[in-house]
């Protein structure tokens, strides 16, 4: 855990799949940094989608397991890393970023 999706208007994708693709192992470094995971429990994901026009045509959404540790002021920071991170390989600085904690006590994960 975390579970990350990326979401891209297709035509920012068609112009940068390959630039995009980059941006995944530099994210999961951050990530696992701040959250303190491995590599492993890491999933991210690049997910092509069609939206308006006036909507940002890049959104990050991640899901974490919620801890004492984990609270508003580091997520809020780790949200501004991503899309910096996202801005730098993109030049996309309007990027969306969500994040949502899961409950440790009912979360339930196969792989």
């Amino acid at each position: 855990m975390p579970n990350v999706k990326i979401y891209v208007d297709r035509a920012q994708l068609a112009d940068g799949v390959d630039v995009l693709a980059k941006v995944l192992k530099p994210m999961r470094v951050i990530l696992c940094d701040v959250l303190g995971v491995t590599p492993v429990q890491c999933h991210l994901l690049i997910v092509p989608v069609v939206g308006i026009a006036d909507q940002p045509a890049i959104s990050i959404e991640f899901q974490y397991l919620g801890t004492p540790k984990r609270n508003r002021e580091l997520i809020n920071s780790l949200c501004l890393s991503l899309r910096k991170l996202i801005a730098d390989f993109t030049q996309q600085e309007n990027a969306a970023v969500r994040a949502t904690p899961l409950d440790p006590a009912t979360y339930v994960a196969l792989k």
